[in-house]
């Protein structure tokens, strides 16, 4: 266990230096958006996140390092992921895994040029993240919805809306202050939405393309959690070898202050 725990902090420590210095979309426990484009038919996911965060009962910050996976193909892709924390909580640190991820999109419309897309979403995550320390849910929470994707030119739409419910077990109290875990908060019953576009702003070899958009979640049958919003704004860089710079600037419930998310994925085919 101590060289696991020696490693990950090399690693840590690696993309931090690698990635800070010049300058994803990386929410742990939750279903990330539709890709607009056909993607490899592999993607491998290193991603780095930093954050500072208020709540009613603490304020600290935290950083996280995730590994994920994705295979897709023209209808169905599915992925996972898994996050590992260092979260410091009003002066206390503490070290573990986040909660893990599954995910998958399934494609039922599309344009015959491939312009828009449309279908499913299916989304899993497992108590591996230890709730005491806000960093996992202490239950499994199992969404599903729907997305759509656009093309419009050079401007790529991207839509997605869920409904997560948690699984409940004898762990589920630990939904405290409106949130689940401080380092990807959740209710046990809510409505999920993502809205996002991009353009390029630079067609040279790598190519470089401007992203934003908003995501948000509201409560459904639970009076004592609270709606949450925030804006994202971003950069992406590359196709086969990617490289994402993402800025989460909370507007409504998030106890997350300011977030930093850098990515680095390589496709395979």
């Amino acid at each position: 266990m101590a060289r696991l725990r020696h490693a990950l902090k090399a690693a840590l420590a690696f993309t931090l230096a690698g990635f800070w210095p010049r300058a994803t979309s990386a929410q742990s426990c939750h279903v990330p958006p539709p890709q607009a484009l056909q993607e490899p038919s592999w993607r491998l996911r290193l991603g780095q996140e930093t954050a500072r965060f208020e709540s009613p009962r603490y304020e600290g910050h935290y950083q996280g390092l995730s590994l994920g996976v994705r295979l897709a193909n023209a209808r169905l892709s599915a992925g996972a992921a898994l996050s590992v924390y260092r979260i410091v909580r009003n002066g206390l640190a503490s070290r573990g895994l986040g909660d893990l991820s599954l995910h998958s999109h399934a494609a039922l419309l599309g344009s015959s040029r491939g312009k828009a897309r449309a279908g499913l979403v299916l989304g899993i995550t497992l108590p591996t993240g230890d709730a005491t320390a806000d960093l996992g849910m202490g239950h499994a929470m199992l969404m599903s919805g729907a997305w759509a994707t656009a093309r419009v030119h050079q401007l790529l739409v991207s839509s997605q809306i869920t409904y997560g419910k948690a699984l409940r077990g004898n762990n589920a109290h630990h939904h405290h202050d409106s949130f689940g875990p401080l380092v990807a908060p959740m209710s046990p019953s809510e409505l999920g939405a993502t809205l996002s576009a991009s353009a390029p702003i630079y067609q040279g070899a790598t190519g470089v393309r401007l992203r934003g958009g908003v995501d948000g979640a509201q409560p459904i049958l639970d009076k004592a959690a609270t709606a949450r919003a925030s804006l994202l704004v971003g950069l992406l860089l590359g196709d086969r070898v990617q490289t994402s710079f993402e800025l989460k600037l909370p507007i409504v419930g998030e106890p997350s202050t300011l977030k930093l998310v850098l990515e680095l994925s390589l496709g395979i085919r």
